[in-house]
């Protein structure tokens, strides 16, 4: 198991978060928390106040595969 690095700086209800991945941010409001990871997935979650149980949801970016570089030839030979 590595070591890992996280800070957050938090002004009202939005916290920023700096790891070794990046930076990610998010909104609370009442228990819920909307925010992007570093990796800018979309994140939601809520929570039940001081009992430490919690729901969270990740919504992954599809992100396109990268290509190979070879490409297949679809003609008919005659």
């Amino acid at each position: 198991m590595g070591w890992k690095f996280r800070k957050s700086v938090t002004t009202g209800p939005l916290r920023n978060t700096i790891t070794h991945k990046g930076i990610g941010t998010s909104i609370r409001i009442c228990g819920v928390r909307i925010g992007f990871t570093p990796s800018k997935d979309l994140y939601f979650s809520f929570s039940i106040p001081k009992t430490g149980i919690y729901y969270i949801k990740y919504f992954r970016n599809k992100r396109k595969s990268k290509s190979t570089g070879t490409k297949s030839s679809n003609k008919k030979s005659r």
